[in-house]
């Protein structure tokens, strides 16, 4: 069994406060230097009482994690490169239940 974590990422802080496409192939670069799968799902938040354009990416924890970074773990090290290159003042990392992945 593998525990689900999310990882919750509002845009850059820009008029528009939206991710370019850029943006999207930025994080998606940076999930793929730590884990095999992933998912993101656009969303609607806020930061501050500013609604933005955000991101809540899903991963599990995995015994074959690509790398291993800045952080005591690959999500934490995930993380805390996504908060600096998106150039964020927070990422919010939530960490789940069990889960089992049928492969």
């Amino acid at each position: 069994m593998n525990r689900v974590y999310r990882i919750y990422l509002g845009a850059r802080s820009t008029p528009s406060r939206t991710f370019s496409p850029r943006d999207n192939a930025t994080v998606e670069g940076i999930l793929n230097r730590y884990f095999k799968g992933w998912t993101i799902v656009a969303a609607t938040g806020s930061w501050e009482g500013v609604s933005e354009e955000s991101r809540v990416i899903t991963v599990t924890t995995d015994p074959s994690a690509i790398q291993l970074g800045a952080g005591k773990t690959p999500i934490e090290s995930c993380a805390k490169q996504l908060k600096g290159t998106l150039q964020q003042a927070a990422v919010m990392l939530e960490e789940g239940g069990l889960v089992t992945l049928y492969v």
